[in-house]
């Protein structure tokens, strides 16, 4: 397999070039692009899951306008009921995206936010 090679160009004039490697970087201008299109996989694992539970329960800021998930930049928000089973639902949502796509979550960058939930559910 043939390599990309990549020419660094400042102030207009070439500086000399740099081996490619498999994946993206920071800053890639292609990173928008693929995080919208994941993205739009995701959403749709999420709202065919979502729909196959009878009574889902939304979380309250969330109920009226039916709201999910919201991503942005690179970031993710799932929402939903502080119920185990509805987390669950929306749990299995993402490890199904990550046998489809290879993209994890990347739990040292990711937290949970938990509002009017018992301690022992937490």
């Amino acid at each position: 397999m043939i390599s990309p090679f990549f020419i660094a160009a400042l102030n207009g004039e070439f500086q000399g070039y740099f081996k490619g490697k498999r994946g993206l970087r920071q800053g890639d201008p292609l990173s928008p692009f693929l995080f919208v299109i994941a993205m739009d996989v995701l959403s749709s694992i999420i709202k065919n899951y979502v729909g196959r539970v009878y009574n889902f329960k939304y979380h309250w800021r969330c109920k009226d306008p039916k709201i999910t998930r919201l991503s942005y930049a690179d970031d993710l928000f799932l929402f939903c009921h502080g119920d185990i089973s509805l987390v669950s639902v929306l749990k299995c949502t993402v490890d199904h995206f990550y046998t489809m796509s290879g993209l994890e979550i990347n739990f040292s960058k990711s937290s949970i936010f938990l509002s009017g939930v018992e301690d022992h559910t937490q």
